[in-house]
């Protein structure tokens, strides 16, 4: 029952990022700021729900829930430059979570600027969750360092 909590609630975050709202403007509503939550770490967790407490994610669910119900609309807030890159990488990033075994390698701009520890880490986070397996994410790194090479050279 959680796991499938969980993946639900992935695909509204995805579903709200993609087609209604920015990042900064779901954060704002779900009340994260209230809490201390930054809004990178609101990014971690966009991108991988099981990284939300239990308490704050049911929380979460909770206004997503009456959201819906109550057909309240998320009151748009304009971004900073960093917060639309924050947005976009984010939104790249949910993108892989849900297409990585599909998607051409060349597809993933964040992805690849980000450093080798931490692209390495990134992709071990979406094996340990289940979102892809060692021989897709092993495609991405071999173009990875390739990308790197020639920017190297």
């Amino acid at each position: 029952m959680k796991q499938k909590s969980i993946e639900e609630l992935g695909k509204e975050i995805w579903g709200l990022l993609n087609f209604e709202t920015n990042i900064k403007s779901l954060h704002i509503f779900l009340g994260l700021d209230d809490i201390s939550v930054s809004i990178e770490t609101f990014m971690n967790w966009a991108v991988f729900p099981e990284l939300i407490p239990a308490d704050i994610r049911q929380s979460i669910e909770r206004k997503l829930r009456y959201r819906f119900e109550e057909k309240i609309s998320i009151e748009p807030f304009d971004m900073t430059e960093d917060e639309s890159q924050l947005h976009e990488k984010t939104v790249e990033l949910i993108h892989f979570k849900y297409s990585n075994y599909i998607s051409s390698t060349q597809r993933y701009y964040y992805l690849y600027k980000l450093p080798l520890a931490s692209f390495k880490k990134v992709l071990e986070q979406f094996v340990k969750y289940g979102y892809s397996d060692s021989e897709t994410i092993f495609k991405y790194y071999l173009y990875y360092t390739s990308l790197k090479e020639r920017e190297d050279s």
